[in-house]
């Protein structure tokens, strides 16, 4: 009796663990992340869909690759916004492949400012202090 009663307490945990990380960190942690960028008046790539974001689009534009296509993100920009150089395409955009957002700098005055002016940021993110040094 003791012991179903354990089991029973382990997966129910282990259920609510799981609806957690589902429901919350992919689903209204993405929605609550989209709703701060629009209000920054930063564009998103397209409304994302619940747990898998933009990655239909993503793969929909993998799809239409071929032997003399660019790199799969250069293609996938240029199915939404149009080929580089158009005006279409906004300075800063993001983009939910990934549930916490990708934000894209396409502007060079802006990417100057965050490598000369918001240096010292850099150095601080694991990630970037691997690639830099």
């Amino acid at each position: 009796m003791y012991l179903s009663l354990v089991f029973d307490v382990i997966y129910y945990g282990v259920l609510a663990a799981f609806i957690y990380s589902i429901l919350y960190q992919r689903v209204f942690l993405m929605y609550y992340r989209y709703m701060y960028y629009r209000l920054q008046g930063i564009p998103s790539v397209g409304f994302p869909l619940p747990v898998i974001g933009n990655v239909l689009q993503f793969m929909r534009s993998l799809k239409t690759m071929n032997g003399f296509s660019k790199t799969p993100l250069e293609n996938y920009f240029e199915q939404i916004y149009g080929p580089p150089g158009t005006p279409d395409i906004p300075p800063i955009f993001v983009d939910f492949r990934m549930p916490n957002g990708i934000v894209v700098v396409t502007d060079p005055k802006y990417v100057d400012e965050l490598y000369v002016g918001k240096n010292k940021f850099f150095d601080k993110c694991e990630k970037e202090r691997q690639i830099y040094h």
